[in-house]
């Protein structure tokens, strides 16, 4: 550490980022904490440094000045980049509230089309006329009542329906759309999204949605910076070379290597590719970074050109290719790293490859501060360290002996194929040092497990990086000639076919993929720093044993603290924020699960984007019981996202379902994959659920005399004398039935029968049912709907009118709308309801008394922050 003191720096740095990210403090608060540092700096310097009476030396003293300071450093930065922008900034104009305004900018990313989904369900297909084209904008001017008034900041534009014209980095347009707050996580481990763009650089603090292609006019062109026109136009262009000389089968897999173009890749191939642990080749990485630098090298060697030559020249290829990929954060470390490294060649220095590590990331920090969050740079910077510091170790583990005899063994005596040998001895072992390394991270983000990961990526590296290198070539080829491009692409496509039938092959294998709740991120942060230990105890002077023996106890800790403690009398059921849909989540006292609809209204993939983050960081591996209430696609259409990463037990189901329309194919889906489907009625009990009892009060055994809505099942669930009532879609039929059938319907916590909407003999059922809380499961656009709509009189209501939501004025009202998702938990006999979002409203019986405003979210990444579970 004495000779790298830039390693530190970079640490300390990090540190500061880290810590703003995770304490968000003031601005005030951190501009203090840097003076305060300058000013104990100094005194310490002055006072140990010059001739003081402290007997530390010199150099300890003006080091540890420097880390302070550069953790001070960091977090200023961070702050400052990512909490602090000006009041005409268009994020402080908007809220999640969808509000119609007409924006003026410059384009400062080129547009991309793709085809949207018309449904997530697998037995309907996507429309292929669900066109939607994106880009960002650089607002320079929002319309007013008053006129145009200046704005600043960016907004990512999302045209439905386009024209076929594209958007080119540097035209002014003007556009018509809705506009609005990314939205943030409303669950718990939901990704938050608003997070995530504004970690972006430069950040976007809005997303505009343009209904018509129409509505987008471009008032010219050739605006924005000159150097980044050329550079987009030149990045088209290559990317056309590729669709123009590339054979269909094979474009889109090298779009997606050379470019990271993967809208054209079927959502098929991705998952294979996600599930055999692969897809960090179709993401822009240092992996390709590295294949252009070796190749380049290779054919320049080959060529005689002097070294001093060979290194500017790579050094502009790999800023070039930065440059054409929009500077991700991977490919940006990479670049760095091969420019400190080749720089080195041309200044005749001696290369030091931590010193060079460490160059690179505090280059790439200084470019974005908030990349110390993206999964894309710690996979690849952890991958890349794993790689570098594993290799050797697992090589000495496995083959120890062998590695003494060849290092005794004289030129004559070594085997014909030792250099073959000896190569893919050294790329299994760093395949799987790179494997070990990256696999706690990718369960973290992307809650997956790939075995067989290190091996397979060993198998198809060489075919990545023949595509690679050909999507390379036809890139230029197709600007000269498609004939000339011809023996490569077909190559290519050979290649191709033979890379995507092994992925293939794997993804159908068992075991090649296991699903499972992710670690903590403390838990994490103990795993990689005492790896880190581990690899530097010679350097630190730490016994082995110690570090060994901290390991031990750590995952001791770590496995025991995983044992579900449910056998303490408590029951936990959680309304799940899903928009205009229904999902509730029930964990009986003795660890039993049961889900109570899964789905969503709309294209939104609730089992991809909520239901699935939410069970993974509740440890859910296994889901005992599934309640699908009715046929309504919105109660049920996350399940088939769900049943390929959960196992689950019984699925209960009405009789209606299985012979409707939209129901039937459910229930063929579901026994495809060997679950059982039972049908469910009036006075059906599931006991044995650790001291808590399940009731069904909805349907009858006639209920085919009732509309889909009113046959829902209802369930009332009981424990330690507390109720919870789930209504589904019930309607004034059922309403009415369920009052005069004298059963005991009482509950303390209600689910709001059909979204919160008006039903006849509702008032009659809530005065019956008189409950302490009222859960309210549909978006915001809705609840507002209710408050404003005046119910019609009724033969079935007393005379007279009034609000909707006004008939549950005698319990709390708790809107999944307003606070996002809703968990009550009962111990003891008592109710502990809480809303996930922290700035979630004062709820007052009947009514809330504010609306939850919109914070500054945390930085992508940063503790308490969860990824996508897929993409």
């Amino acid at each position: 550490m004495r000779h790298r003191p830039l390693l530190l720096i970079v640490l300390a740095f990090a540190s500061g980022i880290f810590l703003d990210g995770l304490l968000v403090p003031g601005l005030p608060l951190l501009l203090g904490l840097v003076l305060g540092a300058l000013v104990g700096c100094w005194a310490i310097v002055f006072l140990l440094g010059e001739g003081g009476t402290g007997h530390l030396h010199r150099g300890t003293v003006y080091m540890s000045c420097c880390l302070f300071l550069s953790l001070s450093s960091g977090a200023v930065y961070h702050h400052i980049r990512f909490y602090s922008f000006s009041d005409a900034d268009i994020g402080r104009l908007v809220s999640e509230e969808r509000i119609l305004m007409r924006l003026k900018g410059v384009v400062i990313e080129p547009s991309f089309t793709q085809t949207a989904t018309s449904s997530i369900l697998p037995w309907k297909g996507a429309r292929e006329d669900m066109k939607q084209c994106q880009f960002l904008l650089k607002v320079k001017a929002v319309e007013g009542r008053s006129g145009w008034h200046r704005a600043r900041g960016v907004v990512q534009v999302r045209v439905y329906n386009p024209l076929d014209t594209m958007f080119r980095y540097g035209q002014e347009v003007e556009f018509l759309g809705k506009v609005y707050a990314p939205p943030g996580s409303r669950n718990p481990g939901q990704m938050d999204y608003r997070g995530y763009l504004q970690g972006k650089m430069p950040p976007i603090r809005a997303i505009a949605s343009v209904e018509e292609g129409q509505n987008v006019k471009i008032l010219a062109s050739g605006q924005g910076n000159a150097f980044f026109r050329t550079v987009y136009f030149l990045k088209e262009r290559l990317e056309a070379g590729i669709a123009r000389s590339a054979l269909p089968g094979s474009a889109a897999t090298m779009a997606g290597l050379v470019w990271g173009e993967r809208e054209e890749m079927p959502r098929e191939v991705l998952d294979e590719f996600r599930k055999t642990g692969t897809y960090h080749f179709l993401a822009i990485s240092g992996t390709q970074v590295g294949m252009i630098v070796i190749t380049i090298h290779f054919f320049l060697f080959l060529l005689r050109i002097p070294r001093r030559h060979i290194a500017p020249i790579i050094m502009a290829a790999a800023m070039l290719y930065a440059l054409l990929t929009g500077f991700e954060p991977p490919v940006l470390r990479a670049t760095f790293l091969a420019v400190f490294c080749y720089g080195s060649l041309l200044v005749k220095r001696e290369w030091d490859l931590p010193s060079g590590i460490s160059a690179a990331v505090l280059a790439t920090l200084l470019f974005n501060p908030a990349d110390l969050f993206n999964p894309g740079f710690q996979l690849s910077l952890v991958g890349f360290l794993g790689l570098v510091y594993l290799e050797a170790r697992i090589e000495s583990l496995f083959w120890g002996p062998s590695l003494l005899v060849e290092r005794l063994q004289v030129p004559e005596e070594r085997r014909r194929f030792r250099t073959v040998w000896v190569y893919l001895r050294k790329a299994l072992c760093g395949s799987i040092g790179a494997w070990a390394a990256i696999s706690p991270l990718v369960l973290y983000y992307f809650h997956l497990f790939s075995p067989w990961g290190a091996i397979l990526t060993l198998l198809i590296f060489p075919l990545v990086w023949i595509l690679t290198i050909s999507g390379f070539c036809l890139s230029i080829l197709g600007q000269l000639s498609v004939t000339a491009a011809f023996p490569i692409a077909h190559l290519a496509e050979a290649v191709d076919i033979f890379m995507k039938g092994i992925i293939s092959w794997v993804a159908s294998v068992p075991f090649t993929y296991v699903y499972g709740p992710s670690p903590s991120w403390p838990w994490l942060m103990v795993f990689y720093i005492s790896g880190a230990l581990a690899l530097l105890v010679k350097g630190i002077g730490v016994r082995l044993s110690y570090i060994a023996g901290a390991l031990l106890l750590a995952g001791n800790v770590y496995v025991y603290g995983e044992i579900p403690l449910w056998g303490r009398d408590s029951m936990k059921v959680v309304v799940l924020d899903v928009g205009h849909g229904s999902c509730v989540f029930v964990r009986f006292p003795d660890g039993r699960t049961m889900l109570y609809d899964a789905g969503t209204r709309g294209y939104f993939d609730a089992g991809r984007h909520v239901i699935a983050p939410f069970l993974w960081q509740e440890g859910v591996k296994e889901i005992d019981l599934v309640v699908v209430s009715h046929e309504d696609a919105d109660h049920f259409n996350a399940l088939p996202f769900l049943t390929e990463r959960f196992r689950m037990g019984r699925v209960l189901v009405n009789d209606h379902l299985l012979s409707s329309e939209e129901g039937s194919p459910l229930v063929d889906f579901i026994k495809s994959r060997g679950m059982t489907v039972e049908v469910i009625q009036e006075g059906v009990r599931l006991n044995g659920l650790g001291g808590a009892g399940v009731k069904v009060l909805n349907p009858p055994q006639d209920s085919n005399r009732f509309s889909a809505n009113d046959a829902s099942c209802v369930l009332r669930v009981d424990y330690q004398g507390r109720s919870v009532l789930l209504c589904g879609d019930i309607e004034g039929q059922a309403i009415g039935r369920l009052i005069a059938s004298g059963a005991e319907i009482g509950a303390e916590i209600v689910v709001a029968p059909h979204h919160g909407s008006y039903s006849p003999n509702l008032d009659k059922f809530l005065e019956r049912v008189s409950p302490e809380y009222v859960a309210v499961s549909t978006e915001r656009k809705n609840l507002d709907y209710y408050y404003s709509r005046t119910s019609p009189p009724s033969p079935q209501v007393d005379s007279g009118s009034g609000h909707t939501l006004d008939r549950f004025a005698m319990a709390r009202l708790l809107p999944t709308s307003e606070l996002g998702a809703i968990s009550f938990t009962i111990e003891g006999g008592v109710i502990e309801p809480d809303g996930y979002l922290p700035c979630a409203p004062e709820v007052e019986r009947g009514r809330t008394t504010k609306r939850a405003g919109v914070k500054p979210a945390p930085t992508p990444g940063a503790p308490g922050v969860k990824r996508d579970t897929d993409d």
